[in-house]
């Protein structure tokens, strides 16, 4: 099979070696379109290497796009804007016009919707190569389970969950000590009862690593929680004298260091958590946690509660 690596295409069937070596060395300043089923580290080394989304890979694996979306983070509110104008024109051609249903009880039309949405993208723009990660996290097994129809915060918070993680990280400090966290099931409520308390929340969600390690159920988390203003920052100084808050916090997580990053962020990474898109659920759980605290209960009265919402 004759291949033409002179100019940056990867094509179908090319060997893995010459299509890395063809990246390597052409896909400098040409921006090479990669081919759909050549995927791995080459399409992370163009991606990142020349500032440009690999377009054939990130049709059909939407996490290679975040080597070039880290730099250049998306406005949520600005990729929230583009699905509705995309929904509106694709399946009504009238801007005011509700949004297309998209019934998860029937995977097969559900999927079917996606792959026409994801086809309208247009992964040079900003808010589109966002749509394709948000689209392909839809598409993937164990993703989020919608509304039906889905509303538009349902849209709003699974396109924070992805986008916020690059925003935050594009200004994290890199002083400072860091609150880690290992397991922790209460990690999500707390992280959901500081957001209800004038405490802005960012959280992200990166996908397990391709290859062998791509077996392990297993989704590193960061949680970064800034606090808004002064008036943030005090409540994270007192946050330690909740009742019963460090003892919760010590026996969920079963590691537990404290931390205040320089600006008022705290940051707990999580890298034994259960997949994303169970966000309501965890909202219940926060709620009854908050409530259990206010009641001044023991940490201990916390066991398995996430099993009996």
């Amino acid at each position: 099979m004759t291949t033409r690596a002179h100019d940056g295409t990867l094509r179908r069937g090319m060997p893995a070696a010459v299509a890395r070596g063809a990246l390597r060395a052409h896909a400098g300043d040409r921006g090479g379109v990669l081919d759909p089923f050549c995927h791995g580290a080459s399409a992370w080394t163009h991606a990142a290497n020349t500032g440009r989304p690999a377009l054939g890979v990130a049709r059909h694996r939407g996490a290679y796009l975040e080597a070039w979306l880290r730099t250049h983070p998306p406005d949520p509110r600005e990729v929230a804007k583009r699905l509705r104008e995309l929904r509106n024109d694709m399946f009504y051609g009238d801007p005011d016009a509700a949004p297309f249903p998209l019934r998860m009880r029937f995977p097969a039309r559900a999927r079917g919707q996606l792959v026409h949405l994801r086809d309208h993208l247009d992964p040079a723009r900003v808010a589109d190569a966002a749509l394709l990660v948000l689209v392909t996290s839809w598409m993937a097994p164990g993703g989020p389970r919608l509304s039906d129809p889905p509303k538009d915060q349902d849209v709003f918070e699974t396109l924070a969950l992805r986008l916020d993680r690059w925003r935050s990280r594009a200004s994290r400090p890199l002083e400072g000590r860091l609150w880690e966290a290992r397991g922790g099931r209460i990690g999500p409520a707390l992280a959901e009862t500081l957001r209800e308390q004038s405490v802005s929340l960012i959280l992200g969600a990166v996908p397990p690593p391709r290859g062998p390690a791509s077996s392990e159920a297993q989704v590193a988390v960061d949680w970064f929680l800034r606090a808004d203003g002064e008036a943030g920052q005090a409540f994270l100084r007192q946050w330690a004298d909740v009742p019963g808050i460090l003892d919760l916090l010590e026996k969920e997580t079963r590691m537990l260091h404290e931390i205040l990053l320089p600006g008022g962020v705290c940051a707990l990474w999580l890298d034994d958590v259960t997949l994303p898109g169970r966000g309501r659920r965890t909202v219940r759980m926060a709620e009854r946690l908050w409530r259990k605290l206010e009641e001044g209960q023991t940490p201990f009265h916390f066991e398995g509660i996430e099993d009996r919402l």
